[in-house]
């Protein structure tokens, strides 16, 4: 039929609509007139035969609406135009002004094209914005904590100078008259200092007494790091010397909390465990260095509250066996960690010359120099760089979806392309139209995630472990921001390529021919591309899925490893009591400490429900560093050849309150009195280390110094991982409190008591608050929470990254089961024709299924293969991070196939029973 006969209105409805038309300007009818017909009439006829007069009339309002909006546009374009033309500028300019006015009014209709079928059809659309807003929001969420911890520059000046220096033996500390050393003949190091933190009780500004955490460093620790306060002064050179007056420097977070940002705070005095201090500054608020730690600040979250000197007596050092000290140094120019590592050796065989009673020729005394970085962020890096993969992962499946979404519009618009390509449109042209989609789609859904991404920033924050370094300083800045523009940017040219390469790859002639059928090739061309996307979204779920898998059982094994005592129903707090006025001998301030505990420990037993109470130096999940120790009467040369083991100072209740099993011997008890013989229980890493093959009860030990009196071992229990759950177990050595000072160097003031109880153990917190207050009112309590509740904090990292990725993994799940249903569901959809003939020819309804389905499981076989290469390759990546578990773990593996397949499986059983409800006549006649 001629195009002129063919395009004649065929009843009232065309008439009326190329009456509406008059509304467009002509140059416009002219270019666009006849599509617009024919695209108006063939829509009309689909929504009759669907919905009948109701389908008629919502395309009459969708046609008033768009012509309504459009239309003036259209004029006001074509005005333009003409006001151009009658003042156009000589011809080579007009060349250029015609060529700069054709693009932009180009790209704005390719703009309002693309609007107008994100309204076409607004479920679709909305999927894929909200699809991609997740997959943006995660990525700038992680991303965001992942450049506060690991990227982002230390907030010192020139930061990657400074190094944390030590030997490899004795450990990770210096003794004085090493530090000393080191800071006189340094010539690597352009600054050198020391510092070392402890529990401290904060007193003063009318409040109650505060256990929080001290710092006390040496001269030139501030210098070090190149830090200024934000008010007031650091320490003089007057103060800083032996005898100098009292005097601190305030933490922000201190000064703000504790003293409400008083701007007169400098010249104030506060109380350090009972003695004045005066306050000469206040640092500002970044400055949080040293960070938390283990050992005497255990539980006190956050870093130090205040800063004070260190005086060291130069005369008179504490020996060179005593290693308590951090050391930092910022490295001169052109020198690195290497430099300073050799020097550092070199010192150390200096001083096993000069030395050679103290270090023994066995020790080596290698320099251990690391950036000051690598010791501030810890374990941290391999878990937030899994994390970014993971998320990575995510946003590569949600681009893939995108894709795939994309595709099913562009193939439900492929007539519509043909009649623009048969009107002159090229396919660069249509593949712009595509790309200009995709931008759009990709904007909005990018700038939807920047705010997904500041609200799941805040709750990453809430819910992550206070002991994340850096935690405060994560937020979603200009470098997270940058970063999504360009992953935005990235996601737009990753998911609009294969539309715009689908959309304008398809054979205008044969697509007019066909009508739109479906079923046709070029349906069954962007079949194949959807499923090849599929199959690469399938892989890369399974790779996030068994990664997520391997984490999820190492968490598990670790925190189901033996711990050598029984957390549960045991309450713990931290008490210390002020330090004895008038001042008193040590062995009176002494006597006073164990009968101020004594005196707790038999009211706390009187309380209903409770069954075991003791007081220890320190709990089973702190840190503590090692003693020097002789055994069995025998002395050696040198500390260096002096046996190393962990000391605790515990109560005679204390194995029986926390659920520590005696092996051989006996426990403490309370005939272990001041007066007693000396005596030590020990666990059973030390006996195995120091009595292998032989029982050391009745054998001896003492501290590594003049003076001090031999103790008997009267009994060896369970070891306890004091490390945590993944660290070695040291060797144990634990003291009678009543006879700490004269056995174990001091009696503590401060100690952690642990109270076992039949019910809630929270239960009897406010009654044992009480009783401390009724013994002491000024005695400060501090760190109260359930065993079983430190012992989780020890994980909490681990479990708080681990968490994050099953959930990554989840959604990448959920993903690849929504793709694996869209394309099924496409195909379905597409085959519409050749299901009613394969029917109307006898086949059943679950042959009909089973085809279905088995296409479906097709796809998902082929990704799941693809996708086992890759766990494998991603598993030996994040080898490092598994607790007794392989890279290759079949039953993860197994897992991990088998939870997609199943997800495969469900995603295409659905479209599968569509397919068995299509009626064959139907069908038949429609096509």
């Amino acid at each position: 039929m001629p195009e002129y006969e063919r395009l004649r209105p065929r009843d009232g409805h065309e008439r009326a609509f190329r009456a509406l038309l008059l509304l467009y300007p002509r140059e416009f009818r002219d270019d666009f007139g006849d599509a617009m017909v024919e695209f108006f009439r063939d829509r009309l006829a689909d929504e009759r035969a669907a919905h009948g007069a109701l389908g008629v009339l919502a395309i009459w309002g969708r046609a008033l609406g768009d012509t309504l909006h459009h239309a003036p546009l259209a004029r006001m374009d074509a005005a333009r135009r003409r006001l151009a033309r009658a003042f156009a500028p000589p011809p080579r300019a007009a060349h250029a002004a015609r060529r700069e006015d054709w693009m932009l009014s180009s790209i704005w209709q390719d703009a309002r094209i693309a609007a107008r079928g994100m309204r076409r059809t607004p479920a679709l659309s909305l999927m894929i914005i909200v699809t991609l807003a997740l997959g943006l929001g995660a990525n700038t969420a992680i991303f965001s904590m992942v450049n506060a911890v690991q990227l982002r520059p230390l907030p010192f000046p020139k930061g990657e100078e400074l190094v944390q220096v030590a030997m490899d033996e004795p450990g990770a500390n210096m003794s004085e008259g090493e530090f000393v050393d080191v800071r006189r003949d340094t010539k690597t190091m352009r600054a050198v200092a020391a510092f070392t933190s402890g529990a401290i009780t904060l007193t003063g500004n009318d409040v109650d007494a505060e256990r929080t955490v001290a710092a006390t460093v040496s001269e030139g620790f501030f210098d070090a790091l190149g830090v200024q306060p934000a008010l007031g002064r650091l320490f003089s050179a007057d103060e800083e010397r032996v005898g100098g007056v009292a005097v601190a420097v305030l933490s922000h977070a201190m000064w703000q909390r504790r003293f409400g940002g008083l701007p007169d705070i400098v010249g104030k005095t506060i109380e350090i465990d009972g003695a004045p201090v005066t306050i000469t500054g206040v640092m500002p608020p970044s400055f949080r260095f040293p960070p938390a730690g283990g050992g005497r600040t255990s539980g006190i979250a956050g870093g130090p509250a205040l800063w004070v000197p260190m005086r060291l007596r130069y005369d008179s050092l504490w020996g060179r066996n005593n290693h308590y000290l951090s050391v930092i140094g910022r490295a001169a120019p052109g020198r690195d960690a290497e430099a300073v590592n050799a020097e550092l050796s070199a010192m150390g065989r200096s001083w096993k010359a000069l030395f050679p009673d103290i270090y023994g020729p066995t020790q080596s005394l290698t320099g251990s120099a690391r950036p000051l970085r690598d010791i501030l962020l810890g374990d941290s890096r391999p878990f937030l760089l899994s994390l970014l993969g993971a998320v990575a992962f995510v946003l590569l499946i949600a681009c893939v979806n995108v894709a795939n979404l994309l595709l099913v519009r562009s193939d439900a618009r492929r007539k519509e392309l043909a009649i623009r390509s048969a009107l002159g449109a090229s396919r660069a042209r249509l593949a712009r139209q595509a790309l200009t989609e995709s931008f759009i789609f990709t904007l909005i859904g990018g700038t939807l995630g920047v705010a997904v991404g500041i609200v799941a920033v805040r709750a990453l924050v809430s819910i992550a472990p206070a002991d994340l370094p850096r935690l405060n300083d994560v937020h979603v800045d200009g470098t997270a921001l940058l970063f999504t523009a360009l992953v935005t940017f990235a996601t737009a040219i990753v998911f609009g390529v294969v539309p715009a390469i689908s959309g304008a790859g398809d054979d205008t002639n044969e697509t007019l021919k066909e009508g739109g059928k479906t079923g046709t090739t070029a349906a069954r061309g962007a079949g194949r591309a959807r499923r090849r996307l599929v199959t690469a979204e399938i892989a890369l779920a399974l790779v996030t899925l068994s990664g997520a898998g391997l984490l999820t059982r190492s968490l598990f094994n670790l925190q189901n490893t033996p711990l050598g005592f029984d957390p549960q129903g045991v309450l713990t707090m931290t008490i210390t009591p002020p330090t004895p006025v008038p001042p008193l001998s040590t062995v009176d301030a002494a006597a006073r400490t164990v009968q101020f505990y004594e005196q707790l420990l038999a009211r706390v037993r009187d309380l209903p429900g409770v069954q075991h109470a003791a007081v220890s130096q320190r709990l089973p999940v702190d840190g503590f560093d090692g003693w020097s120790i002789l055994v069995d009467g025998k002395t050696v040369a040198t500390i260096g050849d002096a046996a190393v083991a962990t000391p605790d100072i515990v109560s005679p209740e204390y194995f029986l309150t926390l659920g520590v099993s005696l092996r051989e011997g006996r426990l403490l008890s309370s005939s272990d009195g001041v007066n007693a013989a000396p005596a030590v229980v020990i666990n059973e890493t030390m006996a195995k280390a120091h009595w292998p093959n032989r029982s050391p009860v009745g054998s001896t030990l003492r501290v590594f110094s003049d003076g001090w009196p031999w103790v008997t071992i009267v009994g060896v229990v369970r070891d306890v991982r004091a490390r945590g759950p993944a660290g070695e177990v040291p060797p144990m050595m634990y003291f009678p409190q009543a006879q700490s000072g004269r056995t174990a160097y001091y009696t503590p003031r401060s100690m952690t008591l642990s109270v076992r109880t039949a019910g809630d153990p929270s239960a009897i917190t406010g009654a044992v608050r009480q009783i401390v207050h009724n013994l002491d009112p000024a005695t400060p309590i501090s760190r109260v929470a359930t065993l079983d509740a430190l012992v989780a904090n020890t994980v909490g990292a681990r479990r708080f990254s681990t968490a994050l990725l099953v959930g990554f993994a989840l959604l990448a799940l959920l993903l690849a089961g929504i793709g694996i249903y869209g394309v099924v569901a496409a195909s379905v959809a597409q085959r519409s024709y050749e299901i009613g003939v394969r029917m109307a020819l006898g086949a059943r309804g679950g042959d009909v299924g089973r085809m279905i389905l088995r296409e479906g499981m097709r796809t998902g076989i082929t990704g799941a293969v693809i996708g086992l290469a890759g766990a494998l390759a991603s598993a030996s990546l994040l080898r490092s991070m598994f607790y007794e578990v392989e890279a290759w773990d079949p039953a993860t593996m197994a897992g991990a196939v088998a939870a997609l397949l199943a997800v495969v499986a469900l995603a295409s059983a659905i479209p599968a029973r569509r397919a068995i409800g299509v009626d064959p006549n139907k069908t038949l006649r429609t096509d």
